[in-house]
This record gives structure tokens, C-alpha cells and sequence, in this order.
């Protein structure tokens, strides 16, 4: 992912998440620190020489969502199929929109272009909708 030709950076994109966030207007817990999760975790891309252009893959925006810090320090760097906590699971289903029957196909870093697949509209709908909003 680029902007005129460049990467798209981390803290770029994590500004990106928290706008589409705001525009779908969820909300956080209140009186907790938001954190920007990685769906499938940084781990799995570090030194993966079989996916091309890993390091971008890992910091877009359809691998990122917010998550209360609590929860993502309790997450870390595990694998979605991993997690066996019923609140946690709440908790990234909400803020991921990935439902919990999908966690074992996204826990494989090979799925990277379907979780793509499967997050766009989320994002797209939003911003064209707040996009035509602000030109009308």
C-alpha cells in the first residue's frame, strides 16, 4: 500500500484505523487506553520471505484494528485460533470484525488476501459514505 509512491508508514496507518473507527462510530470502553492490534500477528511476517512485501502487509490497514489495551497486551502476539479467553474472543470480534468462526483460517498468514477481502468493505463503505457527506 502507497501514497505517491510511498510506503504507507505504521503510525499512518494507525491514524487510518482510529478515523474509520470514529466514522463507523464505535466505541471504545470508557477510561481504557486504545491500542492498534495486529489481527494476524507481526510475528508471522517477520523473515517471511514467501510473501512479498511482508512488512507493508503486516502494518495495512486491513490487518489492524483497535483493541483496548488490556486486551491486547492479554492478546500479544498470539494466533487468533489461539485464544480460548470468551471475553477476549468478544472483544476482537467487536473491534476486528472478524467473527470468531473464522480465527482458525485467519491465524494462518497465507489468508492475509482474503482477512484483505473480507475487512474492505468495512472500510470502504464508511469512508465513500463520509467522503460524499463532506462534498455534498
Amino acid at each position: 500500500q502507497k501514497i505517491e509512491d510511498d510506503d504507507i508508514s505504521f503510525s499512518i496507518a494507525k491514524t487510518l484505523v482510529y478515523h474509520s473507527y470514529c466514522i463507523h462510530s464505535l466505541m471504545g470502553p470508557e477510561n481504557s487506553k486504545i491500542d492498534v492490534d495486529h489481527i494476524l500477528p507481526q510475528s508471522l511476517f517477520d523473515g517471511n520471505g514467501s510473501i512479498p512485501n511482508a512488512q507493508n502487509i503486516k502494518n495495512s490497514l486491513f490487518n489492524l484494528c483497535p483493541l483496548p489495551s488490556r486486551d491486547n497486551i492479554k492478546k500479544t502476539n498470539k494466533t487468533l485460533k489461539s485464544i480460548d479467553d470468551p471475553w477476549l474472543i468478544q472483544q476482537i470480534e467487536k473491534y476486528s470484525h472478524v467473527s470468531q468462526k473464522m480465527f482458525d483460517e485467519f491465524s494462518d498468514v497465507n489468508s492475509w488476501k482474503k482477512l484483505k477481502n473480507e475487512r474492505r468493505s468495512f472500510f470502504e463503505e464508511k469512508f465513500i459514505e463520509a467522503k460524499t457527506k463532506i462534498i455534498s
